[in-house]
């Protein structure tokens, strides 16, 4: 179910991989910083997100339940 996490991710990073792809190697620069800012501010939170969704899909929690007894009264 946490894969399913990934796929949004995945699809921003390659929109905005392309997009400063074609913005950086196009041989003219638009001088519009806020647009490269952002393309790159992005690339970067997904990353970190899918790293965060990977690395809690293998990190083992503990948990303790409390067995309930029945007590007749």
């Amino acid at each position: 179910m946490k894969l399913l996490l990934i796929l949004p991710n995945l699809v921003l990073i390659a929109v905005s991989g392309i997009n400063l792809y074609n913005e950086l190697n196009t041989g003219r620069l638009n001088n519009n910083l806020a647009v490269t800012v952002l393309h790159f501010s992005v690339l970067i939170m997904c990353v970190v997100f899918v790293g965060l969704i990977i690395r809690s899909m293998f990190k083992v929690v503990e948990t303790n339940e409390e067995e309930l007894y029945y007590q007749p009264r």
